[in-house]
């Protein structure tokens, strides 16, 4: 209803304007909850990843491994054994990036024999030994 045509003495404009202002207001409560509920949703959404990045922080971050002496140079005494095997797995749980597959197990394990030890692995590593690649299969023949 245009206002300047608006009678306020009139039953009927008064009736048409307040039906008009009843839903223009529950147009725009309407449009309030839809407001509230979006804001409400997104507050949800924002806490969820702030608890995310939060956790993602509190990650520890991994140090640098313990820097450990290289074992000594085995050269097949039995009596000497245990220990040298000992000493070279306490390398790969300590530092298992530097050997990712049993190939390097067993060749930082070559690289560290000397005498009838260093005599037992050459042909096996000359003639290329699938057992090198394997590191059970290495640790089953070199015990």
């Amino acid at each position: 209803m245009a206002a300047n045509n608006f009678d306020p003495t009139n039953p009927e404009h008064v009736r048409n304007a307040m039906h008009e202002l009843h839903a223009s207001v529950r147009s725009l409560s309407e449009s309030n909850q839809r407001l509230t509920d979006q804001n409400a949703e997104l507050s949800r959404k924002v806490t969820a990843l702030s608890e995310s990045n939060h956790d993602q922080s509190s990650v520890t971050v991994p140090r640098a491994a313990p820097k450990l002496p290289l074992p000594e140079k085995y050269d097949g005494k039995r009596y000497q054994f245990r220990q040298f095997l000992n000493s070279v797995k306490l390398h790969f749980s300590v530092s298992p990036h530097r050997f990712p597959n049993d190939a390097c197990k067993t060749g930082f394990i070559a690289s560290l024999l000397r005498g009838a030890a260093l005599d037992w692995i050459t042909p096996l590593l000359e003639q290329q030994d699938p057992m090198m690649s394997s590191w059970q299969r290495f640790e089953t023949k070199f015990k």
